[in-house]
């Protein structure tokens, strides 16, 4: 089988899709392509025209069907995630029927299957992090903070840790004017980026809680590394977040970070309960694979009868708000969080 995999460019840098391309080498010959989100159509004719491959892989690039359109259907894997598309419409999504998708978000599986288009629903968690010695715990309920979006409201994030009952937090990308900020609790910074990942794993596991980097994510293998070290992860009540934390049970989940002085930290072990389901989730991933690549090589099914539009009105209004307007209203207001 051959295989082309056209990726996001920024992924060259993280290797995030890295563990999906080992997994397709199992299935035959793979060649990574690598391009430009912001010019799609340019990055993809320098790809060639794909008349030599069994299976075309699109990971987080998401074309229009006009720029595709010479490469059978049957040929062609969509693999969007959550935090790149979550402002699309049903609309928008109808005109991939008859396309496949993978999703690794169940909020996307069921907007897909809504629109009679063919899905498969998988859940990754990645391998359990190992650490080459143990790691001695801050003596104070202690957070990691990793300031991945500009946009991170930090007077409200650290009043609502406070008020949480969090006493110390280790900072990581904080700019040097964030660094010269008064902040209610202690604070340690890291300096620049870890040598390595097990630097940066260890550094996470000395804290018993892990602020979610973002108010969405892909996969979100941050907080899910940290799940696996035994951390409780405080996070936005939205995917891929809320598909794997219960919160109260196996982590905290918030709407905004004025609620986390209601939310109980200390009464169960979260960051243990974290733990058993990222074990129990990667234990689930593994058993499901030879499923995985049976639909990887499988033909789609028949296509699906019309739908109509009218139906999924009200949803698509409810997205454009809540996903569209609504964020940059609170962004221009000082409301946002995130």
């Amino acid at each position: 089988m051959h295989i082309a995999f056209i990726d996001h460019g920024f992924h060259a840098h993280t290797k995030s899709s890295d563990f999906f391309v080992d997994l397709l080498y199992d299935l035959g010959v793979v060649r990574h392509f690598y391009i430009d989100p912001l010019a799609i159509a340019e990055s993809l004719k320098s790809c060639g025209d794909f008349k030599e491959y069994d299976l075309v892989i699109f990971w987080q690039i998401q074309p229009h069907v006009s720029l595709i359109s010479h490469i059978p259907r049957s040929k062609v894997l969509f693999v969007p995630m959550y935090d790149a598309c979550c402002t699309m419409t049903y609309r928008w999504w109808s005109r991939y029927r008859g396309y496949r998708f993978l999703s690794f978000s169940r909020r996307i599986h069921k907007l897909l299957l809504d629109l009679k288009i063919e899905s498969h629903y998988v859940q990754y968690v990645p391998e359990l992090p190992k650490l080459p010695c143990s790691v001695t715990p801050e003596p104070v309920p202690t957070i990691f903070v990793w300031k991945r979006t500009p946009h991170l409201h930090l007077d409200r994030l650290f009043a609502g840790l406070r008020a949480a009952g969090i006493q110390k937090a280790v900072c990581h990308e904080f700019s040097a004017a964030d660094q010269m900020r008064d902040f209610p609790i202690a604070v340690e910074f890291t300096q620049g980026w870890f040598p390595t990942h097990t630097d940066y794993l260890k550094t996470i596991a000395r804290c018993g809680y892990y602020l979610a980097p973002r108010s969405t994510e892909g996969i979100g293998m941050s907080f899910l590394e940290a799940m696996g070290l035994g951390l409780c992860v405080l996070s936005p009540d939205r995917p891929t977040m809320n598909e794997y934390i219960i919160s109260g049970h196996n982590g905290i989940l918030f709407h905004s970070f004025s609620e986390l002085k209601r939310k109980d930290l200390f009464g169960k072990d979260l960051g243990k309960e974290a733990q058993k389901t990222f074990v129990k989730l990667r234990a689930i991933w593994e058993e499901n694979l030879p499923t995985l690549r049976n639909y990887l090589q499988s033909p789609p099914e028949a296509a699906q009868t019309k739908i109509s539009h009218r139906r999924f009105l009200l949803k698509d209004l409810s997205i454009k708000w809540k996903e569209r307007n609504l964020p940059k209203w609170r962004l221009r207001l000082n409301k946002q969080d995130y």
